[in-house]
């Protein structure tokens, strides 16, 4: 197993994301909340779908009219209970997944019997 210079940028950014998922699902399970970002939240949308819902939420909003102050509009919010713990576990299942794919890049030897013994 040789790492080249080129690899180097790759195992670094699948390393952090795998880090990332693995930390903030453990995390979230040990203080059983979880903060992510809130929906109600008015901001700009960032993706073509981000567009799209966008617009049907506004559209939702002149269908079906609310007080202002109905419902919390910061940019995150907090979950907990089933909820959270359901997103905690799919961020260590994606974190799981992630660390995996880092060790197929590593050890592609790994990687062929492994898919052998799915294949």
């Amino acid at each position: 197993m040789t790492v080249t210079l080129q690899q180097i940028p790759v195992i670094v950014i699948i390393g952090i994301i795998s880090l990332y998922f693995l930390i903030s699902g453990v995390m979230a399970l040990v203080k059983r909340r979880m903060t992510v970002h809130n929906p109600h939240h008015d901001s700009p949308p960032t993706s073509v779908d981000g567009l799209i819902f966008n617009l049907l939420k506004r559209r939702a909003k002149q269908d079906y009219p609310v007080p202002e102050n109905f419902g919390d509009r910061s940019k995150y919010a907090q979950i907990n209970g089933p909820e959270a713990t359901l997103r905690a576990l799919f961020h260590l299942a994606m974190g799981l997944l992630s660390l995996a794919v880092l060790l197929c890049f590593l050890m592609p030897e790994l990687a062929e019997k492994c898919m052998g013994l799915f294949l």
